[in-house]
């Protein structure tokens, strides 16, 4: 099973890890660090790629994959939550699918 960015960067920082200092040595925002570890980011520029896997110790083909992870855990809990909504939920998840089949 493929880890999440964020399990990632929690096993290199630990308990008493220091985000702003993580955050700082990949020369991104701690606000751009926490959306790319809750996968809000789609395609981070490949300097961060590279800066986070030399950070973290792992390689750029990690990252990304850890990214695809978190991004499409992002869109499960969408849609789960989307499900919760009845009727309207279901037309927007209908509306979805329609877009996505195109």
């Amino acid at each position: 099973m493929t880890t999440t960015l964020d399990e990632l960067i929690r096993d290199k920082l630990g308990d008493a890890g220091n985000l702003q200092k993580f955050a700082d040595k990949c020369g991104v925002s701690v606000r751009a660090l926490c959306d790319l570890r809750r996968g809000l980011v789609k395609r981070p520029h490949e300097g961060t790629v590279r800066a986070l896997a030399g950070a973290l110790g792992v390689s750029r083909a990690a990252v990304r994959a850890a990214l695809s992870v978190a991004s499409m855990t992002h869109i499960q809990l969408g849609l789960a939550a989307l499900r919760k909504c009845g009727p309207d939920g279901a037309l927007i998840l209908q509306q979805l699918a329609k877009e996505l089949a195109k």
